[in-house]
């Protein structure tokens, strides 16, 4: 009986080893995903930048530099018209 015991706890061992796996797997891809999203953000910053030390220089100025440099928004963009109404309705 010892034996069908050992074989028991190696498969709940077994078991819990592929389940942690599995969750390693999935933070792994949401980390890369938001690494992805903020090296998009620093991007979009650093374009913006840009375009204000245009503008201050008296350069092109903002019209049309800023529109036309900015580009589509990170992943996290469906979330910010949710975010905002809850900004509209805390004030």
């Amino acid at each position: 009986m010892c034996f069908a015991s050992d074989l028991s706890s190696e498969n709940v061992l077994l078991a819990r080893v592929s389940e942690l796996e599995a969750r390693a797997q999935h933070l792994d891809l949401l980390y890369r995903t938001r690494l992805a999203d903020v090296q998009a953000v620093t991007q979009h910053l650093w374009t913006l930048q840009a375009a204000v030390a245009a503008a201050s220089a008296g350069q092109d100025g903002l019209n049309g530099t800023v529109s036309g440099a900015l580009p589509p928004s990170p992943n996290g963009a469906p979330a910010l018209p949710q975010l905002a109404a809850e900004v509209r309705s805390r004030s």
